[in-house]
């Protein structure tokens, strides 16, 4: 049977690596290629045709709305990051209008990652129908961690990895290099009082918080998406530097608690 080809449009590296590792471990027969803008994508799309496009919604140069003209009458998946649902919705109605297509679908990352079984029914549903796959959480050993100030549960890193030490290595060191320099861009957003930019660094530092099961943390970005959404002439008004600061002593203290634990894998 020839391999079915799927594009991931996705800009955060610990999301790429969950969406190919879920890929890799599922019995449906795809290929995939991941690419991490809006730009490489339409790139991708000049070089060959696709089964099936699954996308992030905020990406740092757009959004698959500035597909509608490249993309063909394929299937699509959005992912979203619990950007509003009439933004959500419009968005659906735009393709619907101005594509040709029967199967459209969004999902919402959780910090469960339900999501990825809903994903992974949806992809069976589109490219195969009555091809079952393996549900995202199967028979997975649990490893469970917690530092005293501050709760890291590797529930769903050690189970989308299958427990290979390896992966989860690489997951916990991108953590570990990437948010304190996307913390540190939010700080200078914030001093600029730049709304737009700070929506697109608290949509993307949910990826990795939202895997390493750091759910205060993951609830304080959205809090600040949800201050620069609601008043665009305060963001940086001293609610925002509040959250910003009690952010950056918990990523601290999640990092050290993460060297602590790639040095034991």
């Amino acid at each position: 049977m020839k391999k079915q080809k799927i594009l991931i449009i996705e800009d955060d590296l610990i999301d790429q690596m969950t969406f190919t590792r879920m890929f890799d471990r599922s019995e449906l027969e795809v290929e995939y290629i991941v690419v991490s803008s809006i730009q490489e994508a339409q790139s991708e799309f000049v070089k060959q045709p696709f089964d099936l496009v699954i996308s992030d919604y905020n990406l740092a140069d757009g959004t698959p709305l500035d597909l509608l003209e490249h993309l063909p009458s394929i299937p699509f998946i959005l992912i979203s990051g619990n950007e509003d649902e009439t933004i959500i919705n419009n968005l659906i109605i735009s393709f619907t209008n101005n594509r040709q297509i029967e199967k459209i679908a969004s999902l919402t990352k959780d910090i469960n990652l339900d999501y990825l079984n809903e994903l992974l029914k949806l992809v069976s549903e589109f490219l195969f129908e009555n091809i079952s796959t393996k549900d995202a959480t199967n028979e997975l050993s649990l490893k469970t961690n917690a530092s005293k100030k501050v709760f890291v549960n590797l529930d769903n890193t050690y189970k989308i990895f299958d427990n290979n030490k390896e992966d989860v290595k690489e997951t916990l060191e991108i953590f570990i290099e990437y948010k304190p320099i996307e913390l540190k861009s939010l700080y200078g957003y914030v001093d600029d009082n730049d709304c737009e930019n700070i929506l697109k660094v608290t949509h993307k530092m949910k990826s990795g918080f939202r895997i390493l099961g750091m759910e205060t943390q993951y609830n304080l970005v959205e809090e600040l998406e949800e201050i620069a959404e609601g008043d665009h002439a305060n963001c940086n008004a001293k609610k925002i530097e509040i959250v910003l600061n009690q952010l950056s002593s918990d990523l601290e203290e999640a990092i050290k608690f993460l060297k602590k634990e790639i040095s034991s894998l």
